[in-house]
């Protein structure tokens, strides 16, 4: 079974995040002081996915190679423009 969910991450510059293993990332929006990030967890298989976030301002140099990470969306917090990136740093399935 596939289920819709959220979970939230701060406005660090760089993060790890642990989701369920293989998680489908739907979208992002700025949830106050927040990124509120909606993904599906497929139920049918079990394990952890570890996923780094990179927050980069308008026009700020990127001190990474995009070409590994997938772009989320542009966020707007305190009249700072953010480019949000992620990349799966890890993954782990359980065979059980």
């Amino acid at each position: 079974m596939k289920i819709l969910r959220t979970t939230h991450i701060n406005l660090n510059p760089i993060q790890t995040v642990n989701f369920p293993y293989n998680p489908q990332i739907l979208g992002i929006k700025l949830e106050g002081n927040l990124v509120k990030v909606a993904y599906i967890e497929d139920q049918s298989q079990s394990g952890l996915c570890s996923l780094e976030f990179r927050m980069c301002k308008q026009n700020e140099e990127i001190d990474f190679d995009n070409t590994n990470y997938s772009y989320m969306g542009l966020i707007e917090h305190n009249d700072i423009d953010y480019h949000i990136f992620s990349k799966i740093v890890g993954q782990s399935q359980d065979f059980r």
